[in-house]
């Protein structure tokens, strides 16, 4: 569903737009996104959040050599 949407429009936290959501999502809330849906014309708002946050020894990202 989500790949056949295109992304207008890409919000950081406390750009215009986004006052509700830093209300509702402080510090977690990453970014805010406008998706179109062109079949169903409808306008879908999402947001990017952390829902964790907690210690760890290395990155994963790291590599092994």
């Amino acid at each position: 569903m989500l790949k056949d949407m295109k992304t207008q429009t890409h919000l950081k936290p406390g750009q215009k737009g986004t006052k509700q959501l830093v209300e509702q999502y402080g510090d977690a809330l990453l970014c805010v996104r406008y998706r179109y849906d062109e079949k169903r014309g409808v306008r879908l708002k999402t947001v990017e959040n952390i829902v964790e946050e907690k210690p760890c020894r290395r990155s994963p990202y790291q590599d092994e050599t």
